[in-house]
């Protein structure tokens, strides 16, 4: 059985599952890589880094030397105010979208359709800011978790986070986001190139506002996420049977 590899950006978000894992931490390539079980499902563990580059290199470097079935990404993330999700709270990803890829003209930002030139392109159709994930794979996650309508919505991901509440106000309502992440599109991007199925889960750490890092509960946070993996993975082989990327 191909596992599935259970990605975050640091190593304290996924330091809970490598304990449930029963696995320690191996250096790789600059990264930490563990490999385990959830139950029967074969697990690749690894804390990619943070940023998009770094998060695109590490689905890229596993997907090119082991067989995997899909990838799960987790860890931190925070909450726009338009979402009411509450600290500790888990989020689902129905969509990850690049928030500052794109062009700022004249009359403000415009996404990468006004350059014209896309992400990725696959069987003729381009990929531009936006990779929306297969619904049918959101819903079978959703149920699995127990999680709210409210807390399943599109996911931002940014390369300078809003530490400032007007910046966090203004993504969400341009976007209609829930969650702001530095790493998530990334690794939905290399799963689509790898057609590989992805799923993605965040536990809130903060609300994006005015940042103050006493307020923020990162390891209730990561402690959330990663009890949300476990549980996805655990349920893993009762996922539906294909993946659709559609742009």
């Amino acid at each position: 059985m191909a596992a599935v590899l259970a990605v975050c950006a640091v190593p304290r978000e996924g330091e809970p599952l490598r304990r449930r894992l029963g696995a320690a931490w191996q250096p790789w390539h600059g990264w930490l890589r563990a490999h385990g079980r959830v139950h029967d499902q074969p697990v690749v563990l690894l804390a990619g880094g943070m940023g998009k580059a770094n998060a695109a290199q590490a689905v890229t470097a596993i997907a090119l030397t082991e067989p995997v079935a899909g990838v799960l990404g987790f860890g931190i993330g925070g909450a726009y105010a338009r979402a009411q999700l509450p600290l500790g709270a888990v989020a689902l990803a129905s969509e990850e979208l690049y928030a500052d890829e794109g062009v700022i003209t004249p009359r403000g930002w415009r996404p990468l359709t006004t350059i014209g030139i896309p992400l990725l392109e696959r069987d003729g159709a381009p990929w531009f800011n936006a990779f929306p994930l297969d619904p049918a794979w959101v819903h079978w996650a959703r149920r699995v978790l127990g999680l709210p309508p409210a807390a399943v919505g599109r996911f931002l991901t940014v390369s300078t986070c809003s530490g400032r509440a007007s910046q966090g106000d203004f993504l969400a309502t341009r976007f209609a986001a829930l969650v702001e992440t530095m790493e998530g599109a990334a690794w939905a991007h290399a799963a689509a190139r790898f057609d590989l199925p992805f799923v993605e889960v965040r536990g809130i750490s903060n609300r994006v506002d005015d940042r103050n890092l006493a307020a923020w509960r990162f390891d209730e946070a990561a402690h959330a996420a990663a009890d949300a993996a476990a549980r996805l993975l655990a349920a893993w082989i009762t996922a539906p049977e294909t993946y659709r990327w559609t742009p």
